[in-house]
């Protein structure tokens, strides 16, 4: 009787302990776009169960959130690499989003300075915005619908993802190879289905459309200080400062840079993008004061962008003549 009353006792603390081992935190904050949370202090738990078979994996790899007790040197890094445990993407404090290959020796972690690893959950791969009510007007094409942008970890390929979507009939909208990201269009509800997929990193509704932003140009620059335009004022607005811009075509006539265009290199125009431009540089103000460029007294110079790239055989001869010394 005794010594089942001690084999009881032991499982007890066993589970006490197991329970506390989980539940201390680390203390150190970790910033997402949820909030602020702190994770759990388990790297000991991990480093002799190794990763919970639940996690989900894509490719033979999963994606975690690990936290340092501080910042890890590069040997560090090419340490946690070799034994194949691989940082990805930083986040506020001391963590970094990771793939970590399945076959990795969860014993080295007990040799680093990793506290904590955790899997990012649905709560923390879905956008606020998507996370309540009413969902962003913006991006409901329709009843039931939304329009959202997919990010991907890092070393994810489009191409492979792009098929596991298809069989789930989410219709894609748009690829992003440059920003390693997929628009889609799925019934509002299925949001956490997609965010549960272990290659996912984050989902967020598309972007609205887009607004002018223009009048504050200057103020964001702090180009109003430099040349606020009243009496006494500085007076530091590009006067005598020659520019080159690169861009879609020629430029003007327009009463807020006439006068000066210095000469333009090109004899075409596919757009009014230049002239946005040229107005964000050198704009006067003549004609709407709230547009004043962050140079008004600049000078210009045009050439074409791609693919032809007029002009641009000449540029070592004018930076000495006229003096080209800014590049846009």
């Amino acid at each position: 009787m005794k010594s089942y009353g001690r084999h009881l006792c032991s499982i007890i603390l066993l589970i006490s302990f197991s329970f506390q081992a989980y539940s201390q935190h680390t203390g150190i904050p970790l910033m997402v776009k949820s909030g602020k949370i702190i994770p759990p202090a388990n790297i000991s738990i991990l480093s002799e169960r190794g990763i919970p078979s639940g996690w989900p994996s894509w490719q033979g790899n999963y994606f975690a959130i690990i936290q340092f007790s501080r910042i890890p040197g590069e040997a560090e890094k090419q340490s946690l690499g070799k034994a194949g445990i691989n940082l990805l993407n930083y986040l506020p404090e001391k963590a970094w989003y990771a793939r970590i290959n399945k076959a990795v020796d969860m014993h080295v972690l007990s040799s680093t300075h990793i506290v904590s690893i955790i899997m990012p959950g649905t709560d923390l791969k879905i956008h606020p915005l998507l996370d309540q009510l009413p969902l962003p007007a913006w991006a409901v094409p329709g009843k039931g619908m939304i329009d959202i942008i997919v990010s991907l970890y890092p070393g994810v390929k489009l191409s492979e993802v792009s098929g596991e979507f298809e069989r789930k009939h989410f219709k894609i909208i748009r690829k992003n190879s440059f920003g390693n990201s997929i628009s889609l269009s799925i019934n509002d509800q299925k949001i956490k289905e997609v965010a549960s997929l272990a290659f996912v990193q984050f989902i967020e509704p598309v972007d609205p459309p887009s607004e002018a932003e223009n009048y504050t140009g200057r103020t964001l620059h702090r180009a109003n200080i430099l040349s606020p335009g009243f009496p006494r004022g500085r007076t530091y607005d590009g006067s005598g400062v020659k520019v080159m811009l690169q861009d879609d075509g020629m430029i003007g006539p327009h009463i807020d840079y006439d006068s000066r265009i210095g000469a333009q290199y090109i004899s075409f125009n596919n757009g009014s993008h230049g002239d946005h431009i040229a107005g964000t540089i050198l704009g006067a103000g003549n004609l709407d004061p709230k547009t004043k460029g962050m140079a008004p007294g600049a000078e210009i110079y045009v050439y074409e962008a791609a693919p032809i790239y007029s002009g641009f055989d000449s540029i070592p001869v004018h930076y000495f003549n006229p003096g080209i010394v800014i590049s846009s």
